[in-house]
């Protein structure tokens, strides 16, 4: 009788380990991380972002005192004004888009452009302005916003020019 009980705590034992999934890299890409926190001055809003290690992460603002929470794909970088009305982070492109950019080996003006995204805190509309390099909101005083722009891609070539006019007539 213990000899089959024996037999059959080890054969349950053995399923148990079996069925555990080993680590490799496809694990270790859909791990995810805190990357970024940040408190509004007046203390009613969070914002944190998830990031993954290869994908898109995203960025979270929590109203803190009814716990709302609004999802923002593949932003990062938050910062709160002084008056803690208004958010404002980069949105950058799907990482995907970059990875494809960067096989291709495009130019640096070629490859995507990040984004700046502006959420309204009061109503939570976002609004975005495409193609900004850096931003900055001043640590106290007015609640000013200063960004740059990328330069623009020149796409204004004479033989594409003539091919497009030609197109057009015909």
């Amino acid at each position: 009788m213990q000899k089959y009980l024996l037999l059959t705590l080890l054969f349950f034992t053995t399923i148990s380990f079996a069925q555990k999934k080993p680590l490799d890299h496809t694990v270790y890409d859909s791990w995810e991380s805190i990357a970024s926190r940040k408190l509004s001055n007046n203390g009613n809003w969070a914002a944190y972002a998830i990031a993954v290690q290869e994908g898109d992460a995203n960025l979270y603002l929590t109203n803190l005192l009814t716990n709302a929470k609004t999802k923002i794909n593949r932003a990062e970088n938050a910062q709160f004004s002084t008056d803690s009305k208004f958010a404002v982070f980069a949105i950058k492109p799907f990482y995907s888009a970059i990875r494809q950019a960067k096989i291709k080996k495009k130019k640096p003006e070629e490859m995507p452009k990040d984004s700046l995204g502006i959420a309204n805190l009061t109503n939570l509309a976002i609004a975005k302005v495409a193609g900004v390099k850096s931003f900055k909101l001043p640590e106290d005083g007015l609640a000013l916003l200063a960004y740059q722009l990328d330069k623009p891609a020149d796409t204004s070539k004479k033989d594409t020019t003539k091919k497009m006019t030609k197109k057009v007539l015909i």
